[in-house]
């Protein structure tokens, strides 16, 4: 398994550079095109999803350096070994938020904080109060939308609708360990209820990952009062991989320098689901960047059900990081459907939407541009 690079000829025709990436053995989510070493040419940064068929073990991150020639080998533990603790990453935007003549590389990523790297001869970790905010992101896109001169995000979160949340106070847990010893990985995701660490799983679901509980023939009114903590040995929980998240609403991070933003959740019904796809644009011609957002997730078990509450949404900017959501009936957007991405195609026909849909055919908005009053 390995990620592919395509060379365009400028007419519209691309030709595979054949073994240009070295195999990496990862689900990839991101590729982020990026001069790190300043000598002209363009490297590459390669989050991972996750490790194929085995969700929230610490995967591996690529940093390659280009030769020249569009050979690339990966340099990532020489140049930044930060990368690759970055657990499940989601999307990436190479974008200035600082200021002075060096971009920044924002990483997004599951059960983690937003992540901001100088690239500068190199790249290097920026502290930001981005780090606060540790939740289920999905997507990440800039623009300055306060037109104050600077570059602001927008970042896509799993939003409120679900089965659990948690807070700064309270977080929700992923732990990650092979907690009876069976040379197999195990997660376990745990809820604070009370300051305790309360497994999210069923009865009947933890123990079949873990058959040792069953030889405690608990009832399942014990199960419930039980946190992991009095149902894992310590030992074995010491040895976990254990992350957090405390932040699940989609926001615009506005900037205010020295890697100070000021996080504000967008209208309610944009929590409703999660946002995986983000467009920034100017709607209706007052040169403020409105957003057009999209999501949804049918990936999770029937225990959490559907995230599919989202039929896209348009948000006009309002100035000083406000937004107001216009009903989907007026804006004239309305997709179903897991989305993954959104693009705006420039035509002869003019601004047009397009909306890449799972396991469907592109959705394409020919009207969603038309000024909107």
């Amino acid at each position: 398994m390995t990620d592919r690079l395509y060379f365009n000829d400028g007419k519209g025709i691309f030709k595979l550079q054949e073994r240009a990436l070295p195999p990496n053995g990862m689900n990839t989510a991101v590729a982020i095109p990026l001069d790190f070493d300043k000598d002209g040419d363009l490297d590459l940064f390669v989050g991972s999803r996750s490790v194929p068929q085995i969700y929230g073990t610490p995967t591996r991150h690529y940093l390659y350096e280009n030769d020249g020639k569009g050979q690339f080998r990966d340099v990532v533990k020489e140049v930044c070994p930060e990368l690759l603790r970055l657990g499940m990453v989601t999307d990436a935007t190479l974008v200035n938020v600082g200021g002075d003549d060096s971009p920044e590389l924002i990483i997004v990523g599951e059960w983690r904080n937003p992540m901001v790297f100088e690239v500068k001869n190199g790249l290097h970790i920026v502290k930001t109060n981005l780090s606060d905010y540790s939740g289920w992101w999905y997507a990440v896109q800039a623009a300055d939308l306060d037109n104050d001169g600077d570059q602001d995000l927008v970042l896509g979160n799993r939003g409120e609708n679900f089965y659990f949340t948690g807070t700064k106070e309270k977080p929700c847990k992923l732990w990650v360990g092979d907690f009876d010893s069976n040379g197999m990985l195990e997660k376990i995701m745990t809820r604070n209820i009370g300051g305790k660490d309360m497994p999210i799983p069923m009865k009947k679901e933890l123990t079949s990952q873990l058959p040792g509980l069953k030889k405690e023939n608990l009832r399942h009114s014990e199960y419930a009062k039980k946190s992991i903590q009095e149902l894992i040995p310590a030992e074995a929980l010491k040895k976990a991989v254990v992350m957090e998240a405390n932040y699940f609403k989609t926001v615009v991070a506005m900037n205010d320098g020295n890697g100070k933003f000021t996080v504000k959740p967008l209208p309610a019904e944009v929590q409703f689901s999660c946002v995986k796809a983000i467009q920034i644009t100017d709607l209706n011609g007052d040169k403020l960047p409105d957003l057009v957002l999209a999501g949804n997730d049918a990936g999770f078990t029937p225990q959490f059900s559907k995230l599919d509450a989202s039929f896209g949404h348009v948000l006009l900017n309002k100035g000083k990081g406000e937004f107001e959501r216009l009903e989907n009936r007026k804006s004239g957007l309305m997709i179903r459907g897991d989305v993954k991405q959104l693009c705006e195609l420039k035509t002869k026909n003019g601004r047009q939407l397009v909306a890449l849909v799972n396991g469907s055919q592109p959705w394409l908005f020919k009207n969603l541009f038309e000024p909107l009053n």
